[in-house]
């Protein structure tokens, strides 16, 4: 590559480099070492990778490869917005139980304010307004 321009894609091939390098502190104990080639089978470079970046870098990948987009928005309305931001924050709303919020309800200093700010939260019937869970 050497005497030539990179071009737009190969510059991104070597941003992606750089990021994957800055993810394991320097001197830290190699666990991968992962080589980035073009597809001709150019030599882009190689990061060293710890095994904390190789857990967090394992965990984006998933995130990516099953397009975690939350139900009802399209990709359009995440422009500009970091993904693995997206999908942290579907991971947690995921984990968040209908029921356990019914409970914080009914222990509320105000439970009619708490019941208000549910109804807005968690559209739909819910026990206590005579309906069914989703």
């Amino acid at each position: 590559m050497a005497g030539r321009d990179l071009t737009p894609e190969e510059l991104r091939i070597v941003e992606l480099l750089l990021q994957l390098q800055a993810m394991s502190p320097e001197g830290a104990t190699t666990a991968a070492r992962l080589i980035l080639l073009l597809p001709d089978g150019t030599y882009m470079g190689d990061a060293v990778l710890n095994l904390d970046a190789v857990e967090r870098l394992s965990e984006a990948t998933f995130t990516l490869a099953t397009d975690r987009t939350p139900a009802g928005h399209d990709e359009d309305d995440f422009d500009g917005v970091d993904p693995l931001l997206v999908a942290d924050l579907e991971d947690m709303y995921s984990g968040i139980n209908r029921m356990d919020l019914l409970n914080e309800i009914s222990d509320a200093a105000d439970p009619k304010a708490a019941e208000k700010a549910f109804d807005e939260m968690v559209p739909g019937e819910w026990p206590g307004r005579g309906g069914e869970t989703q």
